[in-house]
């Protein structure tokens, strides 16, 4: 059906030698699915960096909203890169994805820096409003989890009975690094901030996806401490605050 569809658009856009308007992104995340649109943004997460960029899957920004966009797989392109892309609505486990046809490179010179929302703890689940954009999220942890000796999964709380999820897909690390070592500091009691795509997907056994941070970069998760003398942490995954 995925090549069917491609198959479909495609053919349409040939045959009428179609140059669609760009749409802003917060439409074409409330469209139906197998709605065509052209949008046109930014990279917030490229493919020049075999630590952090996800499988066959970029996140495009505009002034409105964030997409994932797939499937994506050239190599090279920098965050910031501007980007022009044609495809289709679609969704996989609940999160909704543009589905691209063709891309076109509009300037991978200026690139421009991607700035991630910051949010409270309750506002970065709300998928509805910030779905596919780079947010920011700070709060104590409340729960880990951990897979071949690496975080894969934790949450924060605000301590009002909100919760945030953090995942961690298990081939992304540190851009600087090439390790997930954030282990090391994300624990119980501890404040974290984190960042990451809102996306959804599936926990544990369920079959009904939910809202979680899908993090680009481990370097992104870094520990929050009251300022003054720290040993035994790397400083890179710190922030102290008074």
């Amino acid at each position: 059906l995925q090549y069917a569809n491609y198959t479909i658009v495609n053919n349409i856009l040939e045959s009428k030698k179609v140059v669609m308007k760009a749409s802003p992104i917060a439409k074409v995340r409330k469209a139906n699915m197998g709605d065509v649109f052209a949008i046109e943004g930014y990279v917030a997460n490229g493919t020049d960096n075999e630590n952090t960029k996800f499988f066959d899957t970029i996140y495009v920004e505009d002034e409105t909203s964030g997409i994932t966009v797939f499937p994506f797989a050239t190599a090279g392109v920098k965050n910031g890169t501007k980007i022009r892309l044609v495809g289709y609505v679609d969704a996989y486990q609940g999160d909704k994805e543009l589905q691209i046809v063709s891309y076109e490179i509009l300037d991978n010179k200026n690139l421009k820096t991607i700035v991630p929302t910051e949010l409270s703890v309750k506002d970065s689940m709300d998928y509805e409003n910030h779905g596919g954009s780079l947010v920011k999220v700070t709060g104590k942890v409340a729960k880990v989890d951990i897979d071949n000796g690496v975080v894969s999964e934790f949450w924060l709380t605000d301590g009002n009975g909100n919760e945030a999820a953090i995942f961690i897909d298990g081939y992304i690390t540190s851009a600087t690094t090439g390790k997930n070592t954030i282990s090391e500091f994300v624990k119980v009691g501890a404040t974290v901030e984190a960042q990451g795509f809102l996306y959804k997907h599936p926990e544990g056994d369920s079959d009904v996806s939910v809202p979680v941070f899908r993090v680009r970069n481990c370097d992104d998760v870094v520990l929050f401490f009251h300022c003054g003398i720290v040993r035994g942490y790397n400083v890179s995954h710190m922030r102290c605050f008074y």
